[in-house]
């Protein structure tokens, strides 16, 4: 007996595949989106910023590196991003891994970056 699927996995496999990502793609951004909604005990539609940065902060205590918390994020930023539209949730980035070498290269380059505010030199 196979579970029934709800409209909002069914919807977010449909727009996956019509964006021709991989099957492995796919079944990773199903199972990120799902643990998601599973660890907050509620539908990861109603979810917000908080909860996603509540959730990276559970993944990482359980010990995940950044290059395994990545593809996590991913998929639930393309969860909000491009299924329900939230651009402010898809857009929030949380670096894990080389930030501060970035932001110095940016800070040099620009002479002010977001991170750091504008430099005084």
């Amino acid at each position: 007996m196979t579970k029934p699927i709800s409209p909002l996995r069914q919807r977010m496999i449909e727009d996956m595949t019509f964006r021709n990502m991989s099957p492995g793609t796919i079944k990773v951004y199903t199972y990120a989106v799902a643990n998601f909604a599973r660890y907050h005990r509620r539908s990861p539609d109603q979810l917000g910023l908080e909860d996603v940065r509540d959730y990276r902060l559970h993944l990482l205590s359980r010990g995940l590196k950044a290059k395994s918390i990545n593809p996590i994020v991913g998929g639930l930023r393309f969860f909000y991003g491009t299924m329900l539209g939230k651009k402010e949730l898809a857009e929030q980035r949380y670096p894990l891994h080389g930030w501060r070498r970035r932001c110095r290269r940016r800070c040099r380059a620009t002479r002010s970056c977001s991170c750091c505010g504008p430099s005084p030199i």
